[in-house]
């Protein structure tokens, strides 16, 4: 899914810090600026919220780019292989906190499953009088 996209164009459009996991436009109208996630910045975001970045008019998850600006390629992403955010949190994009793992390396970092429980709904009795 890199659509011909590489380091050195990466690194001719954005400035990626893997200290904050920021991306910062280098060049347009919004040259100097970090790049926004619309969902973060007015905190309706959750653990999933996945930075997406606009580049060439496609819509780059911002993990595989800071793969790509690092390592030097995106990372073929496929059923057996996944980005995986460490701590969970799908809008943190520091370095520290992505890898490149398998599903059940991706699955060990999941929280531990909850006992389903099954609700009783009791029903109002009526009140005696004495």
């Amino acid at each position: 899914m890199d659509f011909g996209l590489t380091q050195e164009e990466l690194k001719k459009q954005l400035h990626y810090d893997p200290l904050t996991g920021v991306f910062t436009r280098l060049t347009g109208i919004r040259k100097g600026l970090p790049v926004r996630c619309w969902k973060i910045d007015h905190g309706v975001h959750d653990r999933f919220t996945r930075v997406k970045i606009l580049i060439w008019g496609v819509n780059f998850p911002a993990s595989h780019l800071a793969f790509l600006y690092m390592v030097g390629k995106i990372p073929q992403v496929s059923s057996e292989m996944h980005v995986d955010h460490i701590n969970r949190l799908a809008w943190d994009n520091r370095w520290e906190n992505l890898r490149f793992v398998t599903i059940s390396e991706n699955l060990k970092n999941g929280s531990p499953r909850k006992k389903y429980k099954t609700r009783v709904y009791k029903t109002p009795q009526p009140q005696s009088t004495v």
